[in-house]
């Protein structure tokens, strides 16, 4: 696995993960200032796994999400 260049905005830091078989994941981290309820981070997963299931939009997949309250990894998504 390599970790490519990261991608900073004002809430979150995006990193891409290629694996050795060329599959490319994305994985979305809150900044440490930036703070959400668990709530907010459940609900934007269910409703990419909504709009995957119920339309014919491309959105990402939700392989997983994380919203434990540690300081450094409130949330985290992979995303494929």
């Amino acid at each position: 696995m390599s970790l490519g260049p990261s991608h900073a905005a004002d809430f979150n830091v995006v990193y891409e993960l290629t694996f050795s078989d060329n599959v490319v994941w994305m994985a979305r981290i809150p900044l440490a200032h930036a703070y959400f309820q668990p709530e907010t981070s459940a609900s934007c997963a269910a409703t990419l796994k909504n709009l995957k299931k119920h339309r014919s939009i491309s959105v990402p997949e939700v392989l997983d999400t994380n919203a434990n309250q540690t300081p450094r990894m409130r949330s985290m998504r992979h995303m494929s």
